[in-house]
């Protein structure tokens, strides 16, 4: 076993028994100071210093790997050399020391060791090939945690983005759709009007929207093809929440065909008109009461600005 003196520092070699999380005790030949050396699980490792702690399978230093550089052996319980000998105990049985980087001395006893042609040791060569590998493996390791959260990140980032295009796009879409719709009820009510009036004087009349009015009901049309395009992919929250929106659709492009069509009798007309309006307000009332909270939020945020949709959300 390879070793550091806790003490004086000084690297020296052990036979390596079966040690146990009691311990065996040793000494240093250099400082003559009494350690212990113990067994510790890897979990413990953590407070442990590359280079202070050796291999319990092969005795070789550790270093910061997670793995025995040496005897390639993963996640590897290892030895720890302390000083004192409380954790050994009386009667635990003493390592010898196989190799020392002490002459042994020529004179009597208590002449200290020469310390001339002393060198310090390499590395074994797997263990620096180890290293190298691990340092790879980490360094990989780390490169693939990035990208994965990049891409979760960037996944994250896109969906938030779709469902925030998607409420936008709602909102302009049922804004859209209420401005058509109170559009084409003041076309009807004035060609209503202009009906009643003109069959009182004994007139013809060929009821029909003003000019502006049927200009603003095509730009709507134009306008909510476009924005249904992008309302195609709805995202998993709002799931479902198109359907309700056509029924919206439904009533205005039945309103914009009686105002562009208003056909040859006056009463039918008006009774139309009268049906329409009922229709309207119970598809109103449902529209809100289904939609999530969260477009029911934006759209009454939304009609502080649009105010067609104020109407809606009576």
């Amino acid at each position: 076993m390879k070793c550091t003196c806790p003490k004086c520092r000084q690297s020296i070699e052990l036979i390596l028994p079966e040690v146990s999380e009691e311990g065996k005790s040793a000494s240093c030949p250099a400082c003559k100071a009494n350690f212990t050396v113990y067994k510790e699980s890897f979990g413990a490792r953590a407070l442990r210093r590359p280079g202070e702690i050796s291999c319990s399978s092969c005795g070789n230093e550790l270093g910061p790997q997670m793995h025995c550089a040496s005897c390639g052996r993963p996640y590897p319980d290892y030895l720890v050399a302390a000083l004192g000998r409380r954790k050994a105990g009386k009667k635990a049985q003493k390592l010898k020391i196989t190799s020392s980087p002490f002459r042994k001395s020529q004179s009597t006893i208590g002449q200290l060791p020469s310390l001339d042609g002393i060198a310090p040791q390499a590395p074994p060569a797997a263990a620096r090939g180890g290293q190298r590998f691990s340092k790879g493996v980490v360094l990989a390791t780390a490169l693939l945690v990035l990208v994965a959260l990049l891409a979760a990140g960037a996944g994250i980032y896109l969906k938030k983005k779709a469902e925030s295009n998607y409420v936008k796009n709602f909102v302009l879409a049922a804004y859209g759709m209420q401005v058509g719709i109170d559009t084409s009820r003041k076309a009807c009510q004035k060609m209503a009007d202009d009906w009643k009036a003109g069959v009182a004087a004994g007139k013809v009349v060929t009821p029909r929207p003003t000019p502006v009015q049927e200009k603003q009901l095509a730009r709507v049309q134009s306008e909510l093809a476009s924005l249904k395009s992008q309302l195609a992919k709805e995202p998993e929250k709002f799931k479902d929440c198109n359907a309700k929106l056509s029924k919206l659709e439904g009533v205005y492009g039945k309103m914009q065909t009686l105002a562009m069509t208003p056909g040859n009798s006056l009463p039918a007309f008006t009774n139309s008109v009268d049906k329409m309006d009922a229709e309207y307000k119970q598809v109103a009332k449902q529209f809100k009461a289904e939609i999530p909270a969260e477009l029911l939020a934006q759209l009454k945020s939304s009609s502080q600005k649009f105010r067609h949709l104020q109407q809606l959300l009576q």
